[in-house]
Parts: structure tokens; sequence; C-alpha cells
């Protein structure tokens, strides 16, 4: 690699909450010269040499008595991510840092930064609170003796009661309309009595926080804001440029970024992109003027060897179509044995290929030529010829569910749902816990407006049968006080449950303001499905649902009954039921929305193998399609 290419490095210091930003580049023309010019004269113009460059296996870095900067990787094939270190010996002081782009290229996304921080960490535990619950058509009860706690199974209270008896009552199942006999051992303190309902009080067990929070090192999202400034030098149309960063003499600093490719075709393509720097008192075409806007410019190299055409009919805008993609070449989606394992070099593109098409794989297998993967992709652009490339053996990982899908959750973080609560549900390391107790749990997203939705997620449950619930619905005032008690006047249009506290996993229903109206069942899953298995499930409103056993992906149950009518859903619910065991958890992995129809869906025909080149796309700026608008003057960029 030594022999063919060329090397020299920029770098390129962000110095907010105490971190700056190194950028190296790649450049097929120039010697190894690090070109950085100090404005208070503290560093020469030219102050590394050829000798001083040194590529450790995917890193190179220079390190002399003016500067250390490294990056890793030093080259980029397709998207990627670049760790950058830096640290200047012998200047400070406050600098602009601009980047160039072409935009029919490339562009610049997320941005984390390196530093030792204190993130929030809890573990949802328990403590003593005071409550009641109502339980109906109570038959018969025995009195245990509360100093008997111990010897028993107890549904909800605590040893710090009066009484202790084993009730003997009615619930109702929603399944089956109707009241199911039942028996519970509770311990309370007081009651009342209502007809046959008895209104028990005492203490119980609350989900709480247990806060332990840890200051680690780890990357932190950074949020910074860069004026776009769109200006032709050099063939660099769009720069960002962040003002007045201020850097520091002998720090190590270390950031992240995240580069996205914007098109795509056969054969190689040479792209470059600035970092530059100038002084914070000139403007950048003042500084390129008078000389003072020191930059280097990398190359982003990239090669697609292959691509199939894929034929869409029934195309609907924005709609988001599973694809089983395989490795080898015995199915009717493939990638004929080229394509990595991973699936990592696979992209989708419009017809012309300047347009990528957003895409999310949500699993695959590595094995061989075996290998496959299921895959959705956004016809972002209601086209009816799509193109599959691969064959980028370099290229990283592109999938993005948040690009993909109307709303997607990874669960690292919930800030976009609002909730009634913040005791039932924690986060660690992607997944979020839902925790049931005595009282209503939910967390709920609006979309906005109502729809026709499909809705997926991977869950697993502790106990399958006695959990939470994901709900979609159309009502936002009644998810939080339904009591299960048919006689309460429901205003709910549409729900879906995907963990059902009853013998049921899954099930779509129609409510309006009575309990038993309107109801539709499309799925039932009443045994099959194991405790503390993942599982993903799939509703399509409001036609069908499915449930895949995650390791396997073996069907386990699906519905399909005609609906009655339904106002589209809105609102998508997380959350835990009021039931009186307590202690259940259910953890969700990821869950997304996306467009769904009760018409015809689109229908994919992938063409064959196309491998020849075909020419790189003129850099004349009259040709260059901006990725944002002309008339946008300034950027803010949110690195989530």
């Amino acid at each position: 690699m030594l022999s063919k290419t060329r090397w020299i490095l920029l770098f390129i210091v962000f110095s907010i909450l105490g971190c700056s930003l190194v950028l190296p580049v790649f450049n097929k023309k120039s010697g190894y010269d690090l070109l950085v010019k100090s404005f208070d004269k503290s560093i020469d113009s030219t102050v590394s040499s050829l000798n001083d460059w040194v590529i450790d296996n995917n890193t190179v870095y220079v390190d002399n008595s003016q500067v250390f900067a490294s990056a890793t990787p030093h080259t980029i094939n397709g998207d990627g991510d670049v760790v950058f270190e830096f640290s200047s010996k012998v200047y400070s002081g406050n600098v602009d840092f601009c980047w160039g782009f072409n935009q029919q290229v490339m562009k610049p996304t997320n941005i984390w930064i390196w530093k030792n921080y204190t993130h929030e960490n809890f573990t949802l535990g328990f403590e003593e609170d005071w409550g009641c619950i109502t339980l109906y058509n109570v038959t018969d009860y025995e009195n245990l003796g509360i100093e008997n706690y111990d010897d028993y199974s107890v549904c909800l209270g605590t040893r710090n009661n009066s009484f202790l008896f084993n009730v003997s009552y009615q619930i109702f199942d929603e399944m089956e309309d109707l009241w199911v006999n039942t028996s519970c051992v509770y311990a309370f303190s007081s009651y009342n009595v209502d007809g046959d309902d008895y209104i028990i009080c005492g203490n119980y067990n609350k989900s709480v926080k247990i806060w332990d929070n840890q200051t680690y090192w780890d990357w932190k999202p950074w949020n910074v804001q860069y004026n776009h400034i769109k200006y032709n030098y050099q063939n660099m149309t769009d720069w960002y440029i962040t003002s007045s960063i201020n850097i520091e003499q002998s720090i190590l600093y270390k950031c992240k970024i995240h580069i996205k490719q914007l098109k795509i075709q056969l054969g190689d393509i040479n792209s470059k992109y600035w970092f530059a720097f100038k002084p914070s008192s000139e403007t950048l075409s003042q500084a390129i003027t008078n000389g003072h806007l020191y930059y280097l410019d990398p190359w982003y190299d990239s090669n697609w060897q292959y691509r199939k055409e894929i034929t869409v009919s029934s195309k609907i805008e924005g709609y988001q179509t599973m694809l089983n993609i395989s490795k080898g070449a015995d199915t009717t989606f493939n990638c004929s044995n080229h394509c990595n394992t991973n699936f990592s070099d696979i992209r989708f593109t419009n017809s012309s290929g300047d347009g990528l098409i957003p895409y999310w794989i949500e699993s695959y297998i590595e094995n061989g030529a075996d290998s496959y993967a299921h895959i959705w992709i956004n016809n972002l652009y209601n086209e009816s010829t799509l193109y599959m490339y691969y064959g980028n053996s370099g290229a990283s990982d592109s999938s993005s569910g948040s690009d993909t899908f109307i709303f997607y959750e990874d669960f690292n973080s919930i800030s976009e749902w609002n909730h009634n609560t913040d005791t039932h549900f924690s986060l660690s390391d992607g997944i979020m816990t839902a925790v049931q107790d005595a009282n209503w749990g939910y967390i709920y997203y609006d979309l906005g407006s109502s729809m026709q939705t499909k809705i997926k997620a991977r869950v697993l449950a502790d106990v399958m049968t006695n959990n939470g619930m994901i709900s979609i619905t159309n009502c936002l005032n009644t998810l939080s006080v339904w009591d299960w008690n048919p006689t309460s006047s429901i205003e709910m249009d549409f729900y879906d449950r995907l963990i059902d506290a009853s013998t049921a996993c899954l099930r779509i229903a129609n409510k309006d303001d009575s309990a038993t109206s309107g109801e539709l069942v499309v799925l039932r899953v009443e045994e099959g499905l194991d405790d503390d298995v993942w599982y993903r499930a799939l509703m399509c409103y409001p036609l069908d649902g499915y449930v895949y056993n995650d390791t396997t992906n073996a069907l386990m149950e699906s519905g399909n009954d005609s609906p009655g009518t339904f106002t589209n859903p809105r609102y998508i619910y997380i959350q835990t039921r009021n039931y009186a065991t307590t202690g259940y958890t259910v953890k969700f992995d990821w869950l997304f929305v996306g467009k769904h129809t009760s018409g015809t869906e689109p229908v994919f025909v992938f063409g064959t193998e196309e491998t020849e080149g075909i020419s790189c796309p003129t850099s004349s700026v009259d040709t260059i399609v901006p990725y944002w608008q002309d008339d946008i003057t300034s950027l803010q960029v949110n690195a989530t």
C-alpha cells in the first residue's frame, strides 16, 4: 500500500467540553508532509518528512517534537467511522475548522467525543408503599394469619400488614369475553366491601429506580453547530465551519466522525474531501484570498464490483419491505456469493445510483455461502427500478433503522417517549426492561398522525403469560386507568397486545364505548412460547400478526381475520399491567413502526448480476446536487 499511495495529515482540533478532533487525510499525489502553520508562528509550515509517518496495521500516525496525530482506519471504503487522536506539543489558541465536501459524493453525519464523564445508571428494585386494589366477585376467602407469611407465595402485599388471606374471586378474560374464577394470597391491613367486590389496602412493594451512576471514559454524542456555506473552491462546494475552537498545548484529544456516502456505482470512486483550519477573525473567502486557509484533501476510496437490478411492481412511496437475501445463489434474492458474509457491503440505490435507499439489517446469520440476512428497505424515491450493490470487502455496515422506518427505537435512550412513570422501565446496553407491579406503568410515542402501520419488536418475557404489553392506539387517556372491568367506559379505538397478561401473547382488537363491541382477534398464541426466550412479533394493522422464534426463525403462530371498523392508530404504548402479582419483567431489544397497506404489497424481482464498470461522475460544480437545500444557511448536527 505504501508504494501506491501517499499521505498528508491535517489536524483539526475540536475543543469543546475538553475534547478536540484530529482528522487525517489521504492524498495520492503528495508526499508524507504535515502542512500545518501556527497563527503565532510557533509551528513551522512543514514539520514532518516522509520518514516521520508510520502505518501500523489499520492506523496511520505521526509523532514528532511538535505534534502527535493518528487516524483509524487510514482509508475509508464506503460509509465508515474514523477515530482520531491528536496532541499539539507547542501551540494553544483559537481557530475555525472547516470541512469541505463535494456533496455529490459524501457528507459528514454523527460526531462523538471520547470523554471521561458520568453515565446515569440504575437498576429497578422495590420499596414499600401503600395502595389499594379491587377484587371482583369474591366467592370465598380463608384467613391464613400474617404470622405465616413466609409459608405462602403472596401475590401482593408485604409482611408489614395485618392480614393474610387466600381469596377466591373472578377476573375478566378479554379474549374469551367472560369472567374466569381464580384465587390468590393477599397481605393487607384494611378493606371495604361493595356488594361482592372487596377493596383491600395495605403495604406492597412498588417498583423504584436504584441509582448507581458510574464515571468512566466512553464515546459521548456531541451536538455541534455548523455554519453551512456554499462556496466553490477547488471542487469543494459545501463547507461546514465551526468557529472559535480553542486548542491547548500538550493535551491528547480523541474523537470519532461518521462519513456517509451519497453516490454508488460499479467500479472505483475516488473522491476528495477537505479538512482545514483558518484564523477565527477571517471569513472563508478572506482566508483563501489571504493564504490563511491551511488544509489537506484526503481521498475517499470505494469500489463496488457487482450489482443487481430490482424491479418493483405495485410500488408505494416510502414503503418498507423486508427482503430475505442470501449470500449463495440458491434463493430468489441473493448476491451470487460475492457479498460479505455479514452483508456489510450491501447498498441499495435509485435507478441512477445518485440516491441511496435507506435500509436496515434486522438480523443475519454468518455461515459461509449459506449466510443470509433479513433486510428492510424503504423505497424512498418511489421508483420501479432499484439497484442492489455489493462486492466491496472493505465496506462497513451502513444499516440504519432510524433512516428506514417512520419510527425506530433501539432502546439506548427513551427520551423521545412520553411516560406516566420512570420507575417501571430501565435501560442497559441497548435493552429496556419493563417491570410489573400493582400500578400501571407506560411510555408512549406519538406518530404525529393516524396511519396504517406495521409494528415489530424483539421481546423476551421471564414469564410469558403474566407481563406487560405493547399497544398501538388512537386514544391517549384511558390506558393508564383501564382496570379490566367490563363495566368501565372504554374509549379505545384500537390496540395490540404483544405480551399479554392473559393466556394470549399477541392480540389485535378494536374497542369503542363498550368493552365487548367491535372486537377482532387477529392472532392468538396460547401455547408454544417459552419463558426467557427472545421472540420477534410483527403486527400489521389491521389484518395480520406473526410471532417468530428469534434463534431458529421458526414461525410460531400467525393470524389473519376479517377486520372490523377501525380508526387508524397514532400512538405506540409500551406498558406494564396493574396486575396483582409483581416482579414479572419484559425485555425489549428494538421496535420499529413502518407503513402498511390493506391493498397490494410491493413486489420485488431481482435481475441478473452486472459486473461492468461505469465511468466516474464529473466534478463540475454545475452538475452537483447538494444534499441540503440552497436556502439553508446553517445546519444543526445532532449526533445521536
